[in-house]
């Protein structure tokens, strides 16, 4: 089975309490951002906004669209046109995937690897999401790929760690990517941002999958330790044994939502004290 340990990860923070201020370093900047035609600035920099009642007038310069804009997303993962191979062997959409299909997971010793997919986490097909487009060239065909997915999504990367997508960067960073029926790294060419309809996220019993030929989490948001997230999912894994999920639509799995307050709820309770330490030393 192909799913990697995390262990340098920890060179990005010394806790659990991943600091994504300090670990994160954007990829990429608001004038390689990608619009959809109807949200693309003119010449000047400056869209004339076609909604009367649009939050800043008439006018809007790119920084105020971008602001906005992130107001208006959140992280959902995965585009819904993402490629996922079926064991099957056919390769389908994201969005066409069923609890309990088994879809392509890696690849171990030249043979497809697969996982049931037991939760669909989330999913709506016209909300706008910002995605990260990782690009990269395939050594075998020379030909430029690429995968989209939220920042916060984690993505298997160089020494076999996960790590957030927007922590991406262009010629550094090695992606684990199909080839055939091998997992080879390959070194990410541009990193950019674009913003499409539609999200989807789905939850198989390894936690990872290929999407796009790409190896990745099923776990964004949260600490990328994956071992961790997985071993605290194991209750909804064991419970879906028994009882298929049909949750649908686009508000989280409510177990996950309960999850990931409790994670904020630790995450703020952490920053608390680290103020409280830096006035007391600072007296």
């Amino acid at each position: 089975m192909y799913i990697a340990k995390e262990p340098d990860i920890i060179k990005c923070s010394e806790s659990l309490f991943y600091d994504e201020k300090a670990s994160a370093t954007p990829a990429t900047n608001i004038k390689n951002i990608r619009y959809p035609t109807n949200f693309a600035p003119d010449e000047t920099g400056v869209r004339k906004s076609t909604h009367g009642n649009s939050l800043f007038g008439f006018n809007e310069d790119i920084g105020q669209q971008v602001a906005y804009q992130k107001q208006k997303t959140t992280d959902n993962c995965f585009k819904p046109d993402t490629k996922v191979i079926l064991e099957i062997g056919k390769v389908v959409p994201m969005s066409s995937i069923k609890v309990g299909d088994r879809i392509c997971v890696g690849a171990n010793h030249g043979e497809l690897e697969f996982s049931e997919v037991y939760l669909n986490v989330h999913c709506d097909l016209e909300a706008e999401t910002e995605y990260q487009r990782i690009e990269f060239t395939m050594p075998t065909t020379g030909l430029t790929e690429s995968i989209l997915l939220t920042h916060d999504h984690h993505i298997l990367i160089n020494n076999n760690y996960f790590d957030y997508a927007k922590n991406v960067q262009p010629y550094s960073t090695k992606l684990h990517v199909l080839s055939g029926k091998q997992i080879i790294p390959v070194r990410v060419a541009n990193v950019s941002t674009e913003i499409h309809k539609g999200y989807i996220a789905l939850l198989t019993r390894t936690g990872t999958i290929l999407a796009d030929n790409v190896m990745c989490s099923c776990y964004s948001t949260c600490a990328p330790f994956q071992d961790t997230i997985h071993t605290i999912l194991a209750p909804l894994r064991f419970t879906t044994w028994f009882k298929k999920s049909t949750h649908t639509g686009e508000e989280i799995h409510p177990y996950l939502g309960f999850l990931y307050n409790r994670y904020k709820d630790v995450n703020n309770a952490y920053d608390g004290l680290g103020k409280i330490k830096s006035r007391i030393l600072n007296r």
